[in-house]
Formats: structure tokens, C-alpha cells, sequence
């Protein structure tokens, strides 16, 4: 039957098991309406099986993803992410829903949803393989809704505290609701994130793997949204205030130290493409989020491990929880050959003054405050289920094995994380000398740096997962 430009099929197919004596149907209903895509299954299975399983869903591939403007979906109260689904002989990476499921389709507060005076649209999969809009019977296109204005994301403090500080949360924002895409635990007093945690979709990143489907982005600036004000004066990131930094604290020359890629990089905790959406990879570009690290360690090891928590999610096909900080503070010998800590910034001893005098000069040495300190480590824990795995960066591309000593016992060869040249590379202090470890042993090794719910986890030891 063909109405217009839609088409509807269906297969109903009755399979019969003698020998385990259940019996199985399945309905097949595939629609295509216009430019976008919609399908239902549903699948009865008599005996022990499922009775029903019934879902919708859009071709990612027809939908608006690419641009600033693009809106977010949500689903059951999270952000809602797409994933590799079989229709027919086919696979192909779509946005689902089960019937139930919560569905919204948001803008966020002050942007409307084009040709609409509201930010958001609820949605619905009906078990009759149609989306509808909830409360109408109206079928619910996605391939024609774009925001008013670009997506806004938000910083918001949740006034709790983590074990070295406070909790802020980067999401969206709509009415009353914010979704959190990265949970944040932030040290006012030395301008320093200690850890941040977020869920890396393997489902997801089956999208990255498709060639054919390329979603464009451009990579803004940093914000300083979410900075306390003392940290928020000054530019410590650039190049020129990092020589100066170095050369006062060590009373070396600075230039020597600096070259193309001698500098500290502003080092994501939360990468940017752990995410699918672009507005999940714009979450990601706050100095909340990041950490002072030297750019070979950046694009070598640590590199490196992020490619491995991709990997992981992708191959489990599932969700992975993911934990990144710093540990320590990165000491480099002065002319006396005497260690001596690293920070990008010296300020007034009193953070909470509105406008603290910021040229040193001016302030006894026995008054001032040095922050954003430079991590001497970089660490991150994927956590899966009750299996996790550790991994920690030692963030000094000076270092030389013969003064240096590994953070924990290294697991790296044991549970597969040597293969494809990887363990020859972690081994490169140039670019971030990396460590496998186990969970509690991070915890330990680190009780001021790593969240004491980590060393809590009663988990197994989270095995290498080619992706390859």
C-alpha cells in the first residue's frame, strides 16, 4: 500500500519448536514517511521467553545533527544517544525508543523549537510502530526540528561536596530540569578540577566507526564559565606567561624548556570525542574540564589511554563509566637543583576578595596564593559492571628512568594492554611514562587525589578489549 510518499510493509512469521517445546511469532512493521524513517518490532515468544518487545526508531541518518542549532533528545531523563540496530538483513545506527520510554525533544530555556513557542516537544513510541506526539495522535517527525538559536550549555553548581571539594555539573538546561553530561569535582581554592566523571556511550560509538556518516564540527573556545573569579584574570595557558612562570619559579631560562610542543596544553579530563552530538563534544570546552599538561604527553600516551576507554565502551557495546583527575603536584629541580612546585598563576592570598591584586610584585612573598597547579599525574578508571581498570600518566616529559618510580604495580602486560606496540610506547617518559593498575592501589597510592568511592568498588580487574 503507498499513501502519498509513505510506504508500510509487514511480515508476520510463526516459528515452532518441538524439540523445546515453545512456541515463537514475530511481526515485522516497517514505515517510511517523507525523509525520515520509523520502525517497530514486535516479537512474542511463548514459554520462558519475553512476551513482547516492541520499539521505534529514526534513522540517524535523517535526522538534524551537525549543526550549532540541532536540538537534544532525551530519553527516561537522560540524554539519549544512538546506537547500531538490525532492521532486516541490515544494520544501520538509529535513535530508539521502547514503547514507555519518556521522550523529549529539547532546546533548552529562552530557545524555542522553530515555527514553536515552547523548548521542548514530548514524544512517544506507540505500540502500534508510530512515534506520535504525547497527548495528540499527531505522528511525530524529528527530521524538520531545529532550535531557534544555537544550544546553550550550562554550568551549575549542585551544592554538594565531593572529597576534595565541590560537585558542578556541565548539561542542559530546560524549565526545571538539567541533564548532566559531565559531573565535575572542583577545588575553589587552587582554581583546580580534581576529577571529573561521565558515561561514554559504546553504543554510541558504533556511530564512529561508520564511514558513512560524518557529523561536521567546529571546535569553539574555551568558557570560563564556572571559574572562580580569581582564576578567571590573565591568560596562564599562553605560552609566554608559562616561560615566565617557569623561569621565576626555577630560575632557569624558560625558552629552552618551551619549544613546539614543550608547552602545557589545556588537557581535557573529559575528552571532547568521547561524545557523539556536537553539543555533547561543546561540554566538553570549559577550563572546568581541563588541566595544565604537557602537549607531548597530551598527543602521545594520555592519548593513548583515551583511545583505550573508546575502544572498551565500543567493544562491550555498552555503557562505560568513566572516572579522569590529577594527582600530585609536578616538582622541576631550580638552578640549586632543588624541587620546586609548578603553577600557572600567583595571586592575593584571599580568593574571595572581588578584585585581588595580581602582580606579584607588589605582595609579600608570605602573602600570596599560587593555583592551577601542574598535575605531576594524570589518571582515569573505567568502570564496567563489577570490573574496572586504572591508568595514570606521569605528566613530566623531563623525567628519566633511573630517578623515577612507577605510582603502582604495573598490570599493563598481564591483562592485555601490551598489545599492537602499546606497552613499548607507555613506556616512553617523553611521552607520559602510563601505568596499568588496579583500582584500590590508585586509591591508596593516592588518598588526596583519587574519590574514596573508587576504593570502595568490589570489582575484578577489567581485561583489554580490542577494537581493532
Amino acid at each position: 500500500m503507498r499513501v502519498a510518499h509513505a510506504c508500510w510493509s509487514c511480515m508476520l512469521v510463526m516459528h515452532v519448536g518441538y524439540a523445546s517445546g515453545h512456541s515463537r511469532w514475530s511481526c515485522k512493521l516497517v514505515m517510511h514517511v517523507g525523509h525520515a524513517s520509523w520502525s517497530c518490532m514486535l516479537i512474542l515468544h511463548v514459554g520462558h521467553e519475553c512476551w513482547s518487545c516492541i520499539f521505534c526508531y529514526v534513522d540517524i541518518n535523517l535526522i538534524p545533527k551537525d549543526e550549532a542549532n540541532s536540538p537534544i533528545y532525551i530519553k527516561n531523563g537522560k540524554l539519549h544517544n544512538p546506537e547500531k540496530i538490525q532492521v532486516g538483513n541490515y544494520s544501520i545506527i538509529a535513535l530508539k525508543w521502547d514503547v514507555g520510554d519518556n521522550s523529549l525533544l529539547i532546546c533548552g530555556n529562552g530557545n524555542n523549537i522553530v515555527k514553536l513557542s515552547k523548548s521542548e516537544i514530548k514524544f512517544e513510541c506507540t505500540s502500534n510502530n508510530t512515534l506520535i506526539e504525547s497527548g495528540t495522535n499527531k505522528k511525530f517527525i524529528l527530521n524538520d526540528k531545529k532550535c531557534s538559536t544555537n544550544i546553550k550549555v550550562k554550568v551549575k553548581d549542585a551544592n554538594k561536596t565531593c572529597d576534595f571539594g565541590n560537585i558542578i555539573r556541565i548539561g542542559f538546561e530546560n524549565e526545571n530540569d538539567f541533564y548532566e553530561y559531565i559531573e565535575v569535582c572542583y577545588h575553589y581554592g587552587s582554581a583546580s578540577t580534581k576529577y571529573t566523571k561521565h558515561i561514554i556511550s559504546g553504543k554510541a560509538k558504533q556511530l564512529a566507526t561508520n564511514s558513512s556518516i560524518v557529523i561536521p564540527y567546529k571546535r569553539p573556545t574555551f568558557s570560563k564559565d564556572g571559574l572562580p573569579f580569581h582564576a578567571r584574570d590573565g591568560e596562564p595557558y599562553k605560552k609566554a606567561n608559562q616561560i615566565s612562570r617557569f623561569e621565576n619559579i626555577t630560575q632557569n631560562d624558560g625558552s629552552s624548556a618551551f619549544g613546539t610542543s614543550s608547552f602545557l596544553a589545556i588537557g581535557h579530563l573529559t575528552p571532547v570525542i568521547d561524545g557523539i552530538f556536537n553539543y555533547l563534544k561543546q561540554a566538553t570546552m570549559f577550563y572546568i574540564n581541563a588541566a595544565p599538561e604537557w602537549q607531548d604527553i597530551n598527543a602521545g600516551n594520555w592519548k593513548r589511554v583515551e583511545n583505550i576507554a573508546r575502544c572498551t565502551a565500543l567493544t562491550l557495546n555498552d555503557d562505560l563509566e568513566v572516572y579522569t583527575g590529577i594527582a600530585g603536584i609536578l616538582e622541576l629541580p631550580n638552578t640549586e637543583n632543588e624541587l620546586q612546585e609548578l603553577y600557572l598563576k600567583t595571586i592575593g592570598n584571599n580568593p574571595l576578595k572581588k578584585k585581588p591584586r595580581l602582580n606579584s610584585d607588589t605582595i609579600p612573598k608570605e602573602t600570596q596564593d599560587d593555583i592551577i597547579p601542574v598535575p605531576k599525574y594524570f589518571w582515569k578508571v573505567l568502570k564496567y559492571k563489577d570490573k574496572a581498570i586504572a591508568f595514570i600518566t606521569l605528566n613530566n616529559p623531563y623525567a628519566v628512568q633511573i630517578n623515577t618510580i612507577d605510582p603502582c604495580n604495573d598490570i599493563c602486560s598481564q591483562y592485555g594492554y601490551s598489545t599492537n606496540g602499546t606497552n613499548q610506547a607507555f613506556h616512553n617518559f617523553k611521552t607520559g611514562r602510563t601505568n596499568c593498575c588496579q583500582v584500590n592501589d590508585l586509591v591508596t597510592k593516592f588518598p588526596n587525589d583519587v574519590p574514596k568511592e573508587l576504593g570502595l568498588l568490589k570489582v575484578n580487574i577489567l581485561r583489554y578489549q580490542d577494537c581493532q
